[in-house]
């Protein structure tokens, strides 16, 4: 299955993006404001390379399954936090060619909604905040990560082939390098 296929492939970029320090805080009970908004600034940038590309692509036209902006709420948190919106740095660009690519971009995207509902509570309890809706960002991201199994399901029934399969990959790996890029440079 093109999912498994992915997953074994990318196992060890989860890894190395989950060991970056700032990933390592924003997982831990001792996240501070500080380290939080400079993960939100560091999500920002990636998702500005990221969204724009698959927001834009052919791929992105199927109602029931179609990628659910996050950048709005990232930019809404960061205002609301009165911290300035980040601008860009050079860092590899995602391109979207074939389906394989976007589902390849987009398991990894949501995947992440799965360790974002795993965060949340963590976060929220770091910073002592009564109330999760505060957190816009990882809020959303919990939510989307009840479509997860529904986003499997239909990698699963179109990735069939091993070039497909490659494809896919290909672009999972550029997503993951995307993040990795930003958030390395916070170190």
């Amino acid at each position: 299955m093109a999912t498994d296929y992915l997953k074994q492939h990318t196992r060890a970029l989860h890894v190395q993006l989950d060991n970056l320090p700032l990933l390592v805080a924003l997982a831990s009970r001792q996240l501070d404001r500080e380290q939080y908004h400079q993960c939100l600034s560091c999500f920002y940038q990636a998702y500005s390379v990221i969204e724009t590309t698959l927001i834009s692509s052919p791929q992105n036209k199927q109602p029931a399954l179609a990628y659910q902006a996050r950048l709005s709420n990232l930019r809404h948190e960061l205002m609301q936090l009165g911290m300035p919106i980040p601008g860009s740095h050079d860092v590899p660009q995602l391109q979207i060619s074939t389906a394989a690519h976007y589902w390849g971009a987009r398991y990894v995207l949501e995947g992440s909604a799965l360790g974002a509902k795993f965060l949340l509570p963590k976060i929220q309890l770091s910073l002592e905040l009564s109330s999760p809706e505060t957190l816009i960002f990882f809020s959303q991201l919990s939510q989307l990560a009840n479509s997860w199994p529904e986003v499997i399901t239909h990698i699963n029934q179109i990735i069939i082939l091993d070039n497909q399969k490659k494809e896919a990959l290909a672009a999972a790996k550029k997503t993951f390098e995307i993040f990795h890029s930003h958030f390395s440079i916070k170190e």
